[in-house]
């Protein structure tokens, strides 16, 4: 490239032969590509920059595999209102028309359904997300400001966004969240001094599995709490137990390893006959970043495969089984990036294989949750 104008941007692409990277054991190596020149205040050849990235090499797909669970959540914010509209029919009214954006086409919750259909994923569902959405594929009303309602306009939208969930989670695994999805910290940390708060977590565990199966017609599992963040201690074990969950989601970052050289199977017994199910928290939050630039999302799905290789490279004679819990909300562009990720597992990942979240039950090591 004999000159390039400030700012002006030029695509290129670099083919090389895997036997001129010199690659000798599995692993996870560092690959870097620099571009050197000159410029005009400094007119000699020199380093201009540099961009770094990891290559996973593993020419060979024997051996054990590790077992991998992927989260995939429908979770939004509560748009239900307890009033209804003064007709006969009893008209639901919503807080406000902004859960359409999501389910239009190209919105976050019609992404979610429609890239995760063709997933090996678990389905982590708020049961209060599906009745709203089955309240707009009828006539129903918007508050807005002065008291007043207005008709919705969503029932289109509606209507084909459950008929493709429904579609998607058959003979699927889905895990139904306590229905509104409430925050078990919270509740753990100042549930107390609200008077009734903690006594209705069983009947939104109970409810929620009759709403998925009625309007899903699967039948999901209530078994799994899943604090914010995956975020535990004591009392917030207790309280999820409470509501009958026997496991809880946590992330391994709320987890002591006890100095362990490797990365332990995500079933791991916290005491009191509970079974905490651990995800990574590096892969877990490895979506979290502004992946809107396709370069972004090129690294974060790199730096997915490469950490599954270096997961399963730590013990290879030990299977283990990883789970990966991502934000609850994940955005579009953030979806897509996962999906992107779990689709190039699948094609070159002979070192994983995907499995069912109830699969991750298996406890072998005992952990020490944080007080």
């Amino acid at each position: 490239l004999d000159r390039l104008a400030p700012g002006v941007a030029y695509a290129y692409t670099l083919k090389v032969p895997v036997k001129a990277l010199r690659l000798d054991a599995p692993g996870v190596y560092p690959l870097g590509v620099t571009l050197s020149g000159a410029t005009k205040r400094q007119p000699y050849p020199h380093v201009l920059g540099v961009q770094r990235t990891v290559l996973p090499w593993r020419p060979d797909a024997g051996g054990s595999r590790t077992h991998l669970t992927f989260l995939w959540p429908l979770v939004s914010s509560s748009h239900l209102t307890a009033r209804t509209d003064a007709d006969e029919q009893q008209t639901p009214i919503l807080a406000s028309d902004d859960l359409l954006k999501e389910l239009t086409p190209g919105g976050r919750l019609q992404q979610l359904v429609a890239l995760g259909k063709d997933l090996p994923v678990t389905w982590v569902i708020d049961p209060d997300l599906l009745a709203t959405v089955e309240a707009m594929t009828k006539p129903y009303r918007v508050a807005v400001d002065g008291g007043k309602t207005v008709p919705g306009r969503g029932q289109e939208h509606a209507r084909r966004w459950l008929s493709e969930l429904e579609d998607a989670v058959q003979g699927r695994e889905v895990v139904a969240l306590p229905f509104g999805d409430p925050d078990v910290a919270s509740l753990a940390h100042r549930g107390k001094n609200v008077g009734g708060a903690l006594g209705q977590l069983r009947p939104a565990t109970e409810l929620a599995e009759l709403t998925v199966e009625t309007i899903l017609g699967v039948r999901p599992t209530t078994d799994f709490a899943w604090p914010v963040e995956g975020a535990i201690d004591p009392s917030i074990v207790s309280v999820a137990t409470s509501a009958g969950a026997p496991r809880i989601l946590a992330r391994s970052d709320s987890l002591r390893d006890r100095g362990l050289s490797y990365t332990p199977s995500a079933a791991r017994p916290i005491g009191r006959g509970v079974t905490a199910v651990v995800a990574d928290a590096w892969l877990s939050t490895l979506f979290e970043r502004d992946l809107t630039r396709a370069d972004s999302t090129t690294a974060a799905v790199q730096q997915f495969v490469a950490q599954m290789q270096a997961i399963t490279s730590e013990t290879p004679e030990r299977q283990r089984h990883i789970v990966v819990a991502p934000q609850r909300r994940p955005t579009a562009t953030q979806a897509r990036a996962m999906a992107e990720a779990v689709r190039a597992v699948q094609a070159h990942g002979g070192w994983a294989k995907f499995a069912d979240l109830s699969a991750a039950d298996v406890a072998q090591l005992s952990f020490v949750v944080e007080g």
